[in-house]
């Protein structure tokens, strides 16, 4: 956070909860911040929590982001009085519970929009125009929600009414922005952050009483994933992240308390230890815990293995060039080079995979950690004669490869019972098959990765059903520069913008470092300017 030192951001919805937090910790890390909410006298009550010496640093204005003229006039003066604008945090949000085909439902769904669309869209659109006219480095975080991405239901309770809509349009507007802001050719990065169920005032009385008794994730947790987003290089932009309480379960959040015995039943030890107010442990709870990095002899596998073994973990890097593996060791302090370990394993072979992590089990006492990031792909089309070989290379290593060396980590990890990690290396391409017809067929390689996106999925469903605290994320970047890349197209690197794998390595380390109860479901980070 050492570049936005002094800077200026502002934060909706800054009164209580979410907001409240992030204003906190960005007054903390040395921004000028500045709080806008309806409630200006709790924003002003913040500052208790602050050192003295930093409680000039917070200013509370009184802005309803729901009306237009209010956010031109408050905007204009914190331009003027704050020479620009440098980071806004869209945090402003409502709910309202009724059915969108209700009678006499105008106001309801009229405050949601206002609020959580309109408002989010116009206090951009003035923030940016600050950004544009001080040409600095700026970023605008949208605080989203996993309804964003996915509407739950169930026919017991009260419908959400355009909430999940509204959250909807922001998943896009953010899209639409990252656009925008490529095309102003100003370095203006964007980012959704999308959260599942939070403690906060957004829930009535009735959903407050019923979130309560669930996994749910602290204001904080959101906050330092700002944090996290805030603080990567300029290269980087983080465009999705979607975090979840450890143990959440859809169909869960919308049952009834009769329901709900049944499941704190088989996790009622989960829940009430999830909501301890445990700080952010970062990666002192891995210390000298074991870690299996796959395809771990160059690129992004070979970045996680350093920064692993660099914090303080046995890495156990996995490949077939063992050799390149072991000359990591020249990358690391003399001291902590024993504890990266090269072993030789094709993911691509289900027997080779079993025989090393049954190895590696016996060896050093069990897996805390798997890091799946063996990946390949292949050109040709699907429709190609003759393709049989690539389709079973790329399939074989991207999924197969995945879930077995899945399988035999949880072995491990069910037997010594641990708190424990895995992280799916995926792609933006696990999300979206991009077209362009100039470019040669990647044939199966999207299908692989759209694979690994439901797997990450289905293997948070296996953990929570195993009873184990074991979680499980899914890293999706954009272009990196690696070697997956065939030597004839290494020229993709001077034409697009590109990521660096340490960049992927530090969202490894990020998701590695949150406390037990938050889960980071998935991130994707891409290149600032990225075209696709």
């Amino acid at each position: 956070m050492e570049q936005w030192k002094n800077r200026v951001a502002v934060v909706t919805g800054a009164s209580s909860g979410i907001g409240a937090a992030i204003v906190l910790d960005l007054v903390k890390a040395g921004m000028i911040t500045i709080g806008l909410a309806r409630r200006v006298e709790r924003v002003e009550a913040l500052k208790k929590n602050l050192p003295s010496n930093l409680q000039e640093n917070l200013h509370a204005v009184k802005c309803d982001v729901s009306k237009e003229d209010e956010i031109i006039k408050v905007f204009t003066w914190i331009d003027s009085k704050f020479n620009g604008i440098d980071v806004l945090i869209n945090n402003a949000g409502i709910l309202r519970t009724t059915e969108l085909i209700n009678k006499d439902n105008s106001t309801a769904i009229r405050e949601v929009l206002d609020t959580n669309v309109m408002g989010l869209v116009f206090c951009t659109r003035e923030a940016v125009q600050s950004m544009l006219k001080h040409k600095r480095n700026s970023h605008i975080v949208h605080i989203n929600s996993i309804v964003g991405h996915n509407i739950m239901f169930s026919a017991e309770l009260p419908s959400l009414n355009i909430y999940p809509a509204s959250k909807f349009a922001v998943t896009a507007i953010t899209e639409i922005h990252r656009q925008e802001l490529i095309r102003s050719k100003h370095h203006i990065k964007v980012t959704s952050v999308s959260p599942g169920a939070v403690k906060t005032e957004i829930f009535s009385e009735e959903q407050a009483e019923f979130v309560a008794k669930i996994p749910i994730l602290e204001p904080e947790d959101i906050s330092q994933s700002v944090l996290h987003v805030l603080g990567t290089p300029p290269r980087v932009q983080i465009h999705e992240l979607t975090i979840k309480p450890f143990g959440e379960m859809f169909y869960i959040w919308f049952s009834y308390i009769a329901k709900l015995k049944i499941c704190q039943s088989a996790f009622g030890v989960d829940i009430v230890w999830m909501h301890k107010k445990d700080s952010a442990l970062k990666m002192d709870q891995w210390k000298d815990r074991v870690a299996v990095v796959t395809g771990a002899s160059s690129g992004i596998g070979a970045a996680i293995a350093r920064d692993l073994v660099k914090a303080g973990m046995i890495t156990v890097g996995l490949a077939r060039r063992v050799e390149r593996i072991e000359a990591l060791k020249d990358d690391l302090p003399s001291d902590i080079r024993h504890n990266l370990h090269a072993l030789k394993c094709d993911v691509s072979k289900e027997e080779d995979i079993i025989s090393v992590f049954g190895r590696i089990d016996a060896k050093f006492n069990g897996i805390d950690v798997l890091i799946n990031n063996a990946g390949i792909y292949r050109e040709t089309a699907l429709t190609d004669p003759n393709n049989s070989i690539h389709v079973r290379e790329v399939i074989d290593t991207n999924v197969m490869g995945v879930v077995f060396c899945t399988r035999e980590a949880f072995k491990s990890m069910e037997k010594h019972g641990r708190n424990s990690h895995v992280v799916h290396i995926n792609s933006i391409a696990g999300h979206k098959v991009y077209c362009n017809l100039e470019q040669p067929p990647i044939n199966i390689y999207p299908a692989s990765k759209y694979a690994v996106t439901a797997i990450t999925e289905i293997h948070r469903q296996e953990f929570i059903r195993s009873k184990k605290h074991i979680k499980v994320t899914s890293i999706s970047p954009g272009l990196v520069k690696t070697e997956i890349f065939l030597p004839a197209h290494k020229d993709i690197f001077d034409q697009l913008p590109c990521l660096e794998p340490e960049d992927v390595s530090q969202s490894v380390m990020y998701a590695l470092g949150t406390p037990p109860r938050v889960q980071v479901h998935d991130l994707t980070i891409k290149p600032f300017g990225e075209p696709f």
